[in-house]
């Protein structure tokens, strides 16, 4: 039962660790799409 816990708390955090960095990496590419704008102009 208690290695089922840590294993689940496991998948959470590397789940989240994840999403985590999908989300940087969207807002580095939003902060590059906004700066390629203003260059645009």
């Amino acid at each position: 039962m208690l290695k089922r816990m840590i294993h689940f708390i496991d998948e959470v955090a590397s789940e989240g660790k994840r999403i985590e960095n999908n989300l940087r990496k969207v807002k580095n590419e939003y902060r590059n799409d906004e700066y390629n704008g203003y260059m645009n102009f």
